[in-house]
């Protein structure tokens, strides 16, 4: 398995407006309603760079025993799922699959040491 980038970062936010207003305005990043219209503006926002590339996910802070704080995840772009797997397999990990058809997209969920859970997406695999 390879990772080839961050695809983006996952942060949650007590104001997601402000954060949105506070990325758009110093990034310069192009701020629009997250999950395709699934949440509302108030409970997250996905913020894209110029060429449409999702960088940062704004979500609505819920306080809860097992926060992570801000960063909520972390998401990489990464080659070689199947090699993936057969790693965490191997290494007694706890993981969870998820294939998106619709979207071309196959993910796996695993946390690290510190609660913070990574998003491995693969891409035409």
């Amino acid at each position: 398995m390879r990772v080839s980038g961050i695809d983006h970062v996952n942060i949650s936010t007590q104001d997601v407006e402000a954060s949105a207003r506070f990325y758009a305005d110093v990034l310069d990043l192009d701020p629009q309603i997250a999950a395709g219209g699934r949440m509302t503006p108030e409970q997250g926002r996905w913020l894209f760079d110029h060429e449409g590339q999702a960088i940062i996910h704004l979500r609505k802070f819920e306080a809860d025993g097992s926060s992570t704080g801000p960063i909520d995840h972390v998401a990489l772009k990464c080659s070689g799922m199947e090699n993936m797997v057969a790693r965490l397999k191997a290494r007694g990990i706890d993981h969870r699959v998820n294939n998106m058809q619709f979207a071309g997209l196959k993910q796996i969920f695993v946390t690290d040491p510190h609660g913070i859970s990574l998003e491995l997406n693969f891409t035409g695999e």
